[in-house]
């Protein structure tokens, strides 16, 4: 067995078929797909349809009564919303290992996960591909994912919390970008998702699929940035390359402030409720 097949032993399992995923992302992108190809994906597992439904009645909805079936969630809230939202969930036990259900505890792979997913959707934009803002979304979501394989055993291999990609490679013979690209890869995903997740520290790629590379990647830098792990020099220099690649400064400033503000709640800011 490969080193690759090995530790994508250790991710744990989707809390959603793989291949409802593909689902989900389908009806994110295009809105007018039915109910019928929803409501399956959700029905089939009990504690999915009660996060759900719980999620739909807490402030982050605002619902004015309570929901009391999937259904009733999927006309209240609407089709992508509610794709959005199964989607975030079905791939929580995967981000969350350990943690508290839906865990908003700073510093967590859970809410860095969710903080890179929304800047990477409106960085997208800003460099001029908005098509792939949902690809990037998915992408930035997922694009740590072969970090879950580490837990329980990053300490035996005297890996950091901050370890370089670099040093996963020496020590392990893959880094967790090559390994989630793999992983998300063998459950379907579309090809660009996969690759912005593969070159989320180094953007690969020419014209849209660079775009879509580098959102990724400033979405990552810059919730890094904001969870204190980078001196302000460096920030600075992070700032001068985004203007280069076109990313206007007010829209750094936001995603900043937003992401460095405690008392942003990036389940719902992800949820596009924030």
């Amino acid at each position: 067995m490969t080193t690759v097949a090995r530790l994508s032993d250790r991710i744990p399992d989707l809390a959603i078929h793989p291949r409802s995923l593909t689902t989900l992302l389908n009806v994110i992108d295009d809105p007018a797909v039915g109910a019928d190809e929803l409501m399956p994906v959700i029905e089939q597992d009990m504690g999915l349809t009660a996060n759900l439904l719980r999620l739909c009645n807490s402030p982050i909805y605002n619902s004015r009564r309570e929901i009391g079936s999937v259904r009733e969630a999927l006309v209240r809230i609407g089709n992508r919303a509610f794709a959005r939202l199964a989607f975030v969930l079905g791939v929580e036990p995967v981000l969350n290992k350990g943690g508290a259900p839906l865990s908003n505890e700073e510093d967590s792979l859970w809410r860095h996960s969710l903080a890179v997913g929304w800047a990477s959707a409106k960085l997208a934009a800003e460099l001029g591909v908005p098509e792939l803002s949902d690809r990037a979304y998915t992408a930035g979501i997922l694009h740590d994912l072969g970090k879950a394989a580490y837990d329980g055993l990053a300490e035996d291999l005297g890996l950091t919390v901050m370890v370089t990609h670099e040093q996963e490679r020496a020590v392990l013979g893959v880094d967790h970008a090559e390994l989630a690209a793999q992983v998300v890869d063998r459950w379907g995903l579309p090809e660009a998702v996969v690759e912005m997740i593969r070159n989320h520290h180094e953007p690969r790629g020419e014209g849209r699929a660079l775009a879509g590379c580098r959102a990724v990647h400033a979405a990552d830098r810059l919730a890094h940035e904001a969870a204190g792990h980078y001196e302000e020099e460096e920030i600075a220099e992070f700032g001068i390359m985004l203007e280069e690649w076109g990313v206007g400064n007010d829209v750094v400033i936001s995603i900043r402030e937003r992401l460095s503000d405690i008392d942003t709640d990036v389940l719902a800011l992800a949820l596009g409720r924030g």
